[in-house]
């Protein structure tokens, strides 16, 4: 999903949900936590251009994505 690096992620539900985003080498570049929201609105301008993963980690289930800031 190419974007400017805002990103918003749309949750399942409200529960405490766990929100990463590595770079390809596997380096940390953001983290945060949200709940009671269904939606995480995330600033990623500041990870630079590239080509990222992000790792959305829910009471049961851990979802991947990849992203593109460009």
């Amino acid at each position: 999903v190419p974007n400017q690096g805002q990103l918003t992620v749309a949750l399942k539900n409200t529960l405490p949900t766990k929100i990463s985003v590595f770079t390809m080498n596997g380096r940390l570049v953001y983290n945060t936590e949200v709940s009671d929201k269904l939606f995480a609105t995330l600033d990623l301008t500041v990870a630079g251009k590239g080509i990222y993963l992000v790792k959305i980690e829910m009471e049961k289930e851990v979802v991947f994505k990849k992203i593109i800031i460009n």
